[in-house]
């Protein structure tokens, strides 16, 4: 799928989760798979009480926006 494509379908999505439109206003869209210099790079928190402080830092809003980042 496109960039395009992908902004189409997560706004039809978010649209119905929420039950109103949304407008998908910016995507940047990486390809870990074909970067020849990554090949499918992850990355993960540490288990134990950081995790914990790491995941409500995760979960702040930034500028009143959803950041989607996985």
């Amino acid at each position: 799928m496109t960039d395009h494509e992908i902004a189409e379908d997560l706004s039809v999505f978010l649209s119905k989760l929420v039950k109103e439109n949304v407008k998908i206003k910016a995507i940047k869209l990486t390809r870990w798979h074909l970067d020849e210099h990554s090949f499918g790079s992850y990355s993960f928190c540490k288990g134990g009480d950081a995790y914990y402080d790491k995941i409500k830092v995760f979960k702040t809003p930034i500028d009143n926006k959803i950041w989607f980042i996985g």
